[in-house]
């Protein structure tokens, strides 16, 4: 492996242009059945809890320290005492991560990916400073977001997420892609999302 400043040269990457391509086509394929799933998701959202919104947005950084927003079905209710985990049908979107199908909008805007890193929270921005340091943030950022790198494949296993992200650092290629769209295929139908 190669070092340029503080970035780390992958040992195999994806062609940008390559993969943008991939992603548009890999969206148009699942646009339809994602917007279904989504539609139905948000109606019932809504129809158990008629008082809050059925999405919510956030802000978030992606590529480069772009400020990027992205929205999903809310599977949290506010309360009085702040926020919580809602109902039983919420935690089942969120293990089968439904409630994050919104954000294939994001990949056809181009802010995100299929592949790459997950976007930052802002007030995360310091834990992973302290944890992986300057450099691995930098790293992280220089990178087009996506759902997952492929991690979700090892989430039953709990392996340290900037572990996971380093090993994506250095090899991000075509296999990677793919690798990626099979583990999300996974753990959508399996419902690993914890």
């Amino acid at each position: 492996m190669q070092q340029h400043g503080l970035l780390t040269v992958p040992k195999s990457e994806l062609n940008p242009h390559i993969q943008r391509g991939l992603d548009l086509c890999f969206a148009s394929i699942l646009s339809i059945p994602c917007a279904i799933s989504t539609f139905m998701a948000a109606a019932l959202t809504k129809a158990t809890q008629p008082e809050q919104p059925a999405f919510h947005k956030q802000c978030r950084y992606g590529q480069d320290g772009e400020k990027i927003s992205i929205i999903k079905i809310r599977t949290v209710e506010k309360t009085e005492n702040g926020w919580r985990k809602s109902s039983q049908f919420a935690r089942f979107l969120r293990k089968y991560s439904i409630d994050e199908f919104p954000q294939l909008l994001n990949v056809f805007k181009g802010n995100m990916s299929f592949m790459g890193p997950r976007t930052i929270i802002f007030k995360d921005i310091k834990t992973l400073m302290e944890e992986g340091g300057e450099d691995y943030v930098a790293q992280r950022l220089s990178y087009k977001p996506g759902f997952g790198f492929g991690y979700e494949k090892d989430r039953m296993l709990r392996k340290p997420r900037i572990e996971m992200e380093k090993e994506f650092f250095e090899n991000h290629g075509i296999k990677t892609y793919f690798e990626t769209l099979f583990a999300l295929a996974k753990t959508i139908l399996k419902g690993n999302n914890k």
